[in-house]
């Protein structure tokens, strides 16, 4: 496994005999460049590497689609005894490979890319990044051995574009356990977004709504730096055994209102987890409770622009306290309305003022 950052550059242009798709950043696009490498592959007669190269092109196109904008560009070279498969976006993001976990769907796709690669890279460009793998006819697929997918994809390199003034956030700290899972159950639905939506277009299977799926796309990209901060902190709080996660981003003011479009794509495509429209379970609630404390205290922070001193408005045990406290007062409030149900019922039937005082 290589990696590239020594320095920002242009994206090379394809040379000579370098076969180039250019895809839009949406879910189809993963199925569309699956099927059209595999074509391509059976033609130049490759036909040894087409499995190991659906699964790369599948994951590579899926991570760009999920955490970059704009278009997505995938190239074939020939090499010997193979091809190089890469993928170009438009986003210095760097996906990050989850904690082990047996309730996770996502994390996995990586590590299987490096197993089924001869060689496996990534290099910065001026606007995104160039990932790539070398897929050689009978490699063998192998285990992780040194190489760990973390340390090339758990880190961002230097953004060369003209960026916006950073406003640190300070959110506190929260249990890492539980951040590790919120995370891990946001990138499973992302993930069954994508191969439902996938699925569909070939036929495979029901997608989701394509709306739903567009903004739940673009929402995750532009709020990708913040997200892949945030796991890739908790990561290595798991790592060192650390119960607790302190949280600490920089971001540019405009992402107050893509946090904004975040919470509300995530939980519009969890209320069809609730209706069992998706295989993802629904959020728990602690889980959404965290999602819109921590959503709630970047706007607020952003907003200020770093001027309303350090540290959150309130941490996380508060913002727990007080669902626990709304969440009391809703049921005492439902409980009046059922008694106060039962009393109006039980007037309606009275027939004698013996009745109504009993009622009452």
């Amino acid at each position: 496994m290589s990696r590239d950052d020594t320095a920002s550059s242009p994206v090379p242009q394809p040379g000579p005999g370098v076969w180039v798709l250019t895809l839009p950043s949406e879910h189809r696009s993963v199925s569309v460049a699956r099927r059209a490498v595999t074509r391509h592959l059976e033609q130049v007669g490759l036909d040894d590497i087409v499995a190991a190269a659906q699964l790369v092109v599948s994951e590579l196109v899926a991570n760009a689609v999920l955490h970059a904008g704009g278009d997505i560009r995938v190239e074939v070279e020939r090499i010997p005894d193979g091809a190089r498969v890469a993928v170009i976006d438009h986003s210095h993001v760097l996906p990050v490979s989850a904690a082990p976990s047996e309730s996770s769907m996502t994390g996995r796709g990586l590590q299987l890319v490096q197993r089924m690669a001869a060689e496996l890279g990534a290099v910065a460009t001026a606007d995104g990044k160039r990932v790539w793998a070398d897929l050689v006819v009978g490699w063998e697929p192998q285990d992780d051995g040194d190489g760990n997918p973390l340390e090339l994809w758990g880190e961002e390199w230097p953004d060369a574009r003209p960026a916006e003034a950073l406003v640190p956030v300070e959110l506190g700290d929260v249990p890492t356990g539980v951040l590790l899972a919120a995370k891990a159950h946001v990138d499973n639905l992302l993930r069954e977004c994508t191969l439902a939506t996938a699925g569909a277009d070939e036929g495979v299977a029901a997608g989701v709504p394509l709306q739903l799926a567009h903004r739940v796309a673009a929402a995750v990209g532009g709020f990708a730096d913040a997200r892949m901060a945030m796991k890739r902190q908790a990561l290595a709080a798991a790592r060192a055994q650390q119960p607790r996660v302190a949280l600490r981003l920089a971001l540019p003011p405009s992402r107050a209102a893509a946090a904004a479009a975040y919470v509300a794509a995530i939980e519009e495509a969890d209320a069809y987890c609730e209706a069992a429209r998706l295989l993802t379970l629904a959020s728990p609630p602690t889980h959404r409770v965290l999602r819109r404390w921590y959503v709630s205290e970047v706007i607020a922070q952003l907003e200020a622009g770093g001027a309303g001193g350090p540290g959150p408005t309130r941490t996380f045990e508060e913002a727990l306290l007080g669902e626990v406290e709304r969440l009391a007062t809703s049921t005492a409030a439902a409980e009046r309305a059922g008694r106060l149900a039962a009393v109006t019922e039980a007037l309606a039937r009275a027939g004698s003022p013996e009745a109504v005082s009993t009622a009452v």
